[in-house]
């Protein structure tokens, strides 16, 4: 998954880019659980305004940003918009 080093990940994000092997979400939850318990990913579980089911984002370690080209930016690389 390449994305800026630093940024918030929803596993949504990346079962929506439909990336061979990644299109559903209970695969791409079990990959995620897998880069969390190599250290490369921490959850952070958001509640919702309205009281609904938490949103659960993903920090990325800073240390990929020495494994990504220094001019492409994290919506360039998974084609969507910044999660604020």
């Amino acid at each position: 998954m390449l994305v800026q080093a630093g940024a918030l990940v929803r596993a949504r994000e990346v079962y929506r880019q439909e990336w061979t092997g990644l299109t559903e979400p209970r695969v791409v939850l079990g990959a995620l659980e897998c880069l969390e318990e190599l250290g490369w990913i921490r959850p952070e579980a958001l509640r919702a305004p309205d009281g609904g089911r938490p949103t659960v984002r993903f920090h990325l370690n800073p240390r990929l940003r020495a494994l990504l080209p220094p001019s492409r930016t994290r919506g360039q690389l998974l084609g969507v918009t910044p999660v604020t």
